[in-house]
């Protein structure tokens, strides 16, 4: 698990959720959360980078990074958070600050998940759920929608077009662009599935998948303490 910074912790009250407060976890080859960067932004990074270690293979050995991974980052590939994080630490301990990681969420042009090819364009970091499409989103979730135990794709079916709509819409509104259908079902009500991705982050910022039915689905804990009666009301 990566470790949070100490002064996230009034913004994780207040329902704002950060690169760095996602939680990683990994498989054998691959874990949830990879990152392409804007093309200028990464030909600085790694240049910077290289500028301290002279060579990949210094780089990767100072950065604890598998020499393959690293190449296949600078190369071709997008980066794993994990990594991404070592890059971010060891170059602002030389001073890139413009490498730190809330600069690095300013430039990403998309997330995607280790397991599926599926993106998120332009994600808005850092992800506010504490707006109106945060509380409709997440009032969708809980009742009429669920996150799959084994699919972890966040899913929403209702008899209500215009909802469903307005369910896709305040996605978008939360966590960048992405391309989805909504579907209309043999008993006349209207579905939709998101990324696999937005399920993995919902779960790594504390949504528990699966029936909620069976699991008792604890909410957000934002939502104890938030004061905005408009954005209670939206929830409700």
């Amino acid at each position: 698990m990566l470790k949070k910074s100490n002064n996230k912790k009034s913004e994780l009250e207040l329902g704002i959720f950060h690169l760095l407060d996602l939680k990683v976890v990994k498989n054998i080859q691959s874990e949830q959360f990879y990152f392409g960067l804007e093309q200028n932004y990464k030909s600085s990074l790694f240049r910077s980078a290289l500028s301290i270690s002279h060579n990949i293979r210094n780089l990767a050995k100072d950065t604890n990074i598998n020499y393959f991974n690293l190449w296949d980052s600078i190369k071709r590939t997008p980066i794993s958070l994990t990594n991404l994080v070592k890059l971010s630490n060891y170059l602002t301990k030389y001073g890139f600050n413009k490498f730190d990681l809330e600069t690095i969420q300013k430039n990403l042009e998309y997330i995607k998940g280790g397991f599926t090819d599926e993106k998120i364009f332009n994600p808005k970091f850092p992800f506010n759920l504490a707006t109106k499409s945060g509380m409709r989103f997440i009032a969708h979730i809980y009742h009429d929608g669920s996150i799959g135990a084994e699919n972890r794709q966040p899913h929403f079916r209702n008899k209500s077009l215009e909802e469903c709509q307005e369910f896709l819409q305040d996605t978008k509104n939360i966590f960048g662009n992405f391309y989805r259908k909504i579907k209309k079902n043999y008993d006349d009500t209207y579905s939709i599935h998101l990324p696999t991705v937005i399920g993995d982050i919902m779960i790594s910022i504390g949504y528990t998948k699966g029936d909620k039915t069976k699991n008792n689905a604890k909410t957000f804990r934002f939502l104890d303490t938030i004061n905005d009666k408009e954005l209670i009301s939206v929830f409700l």
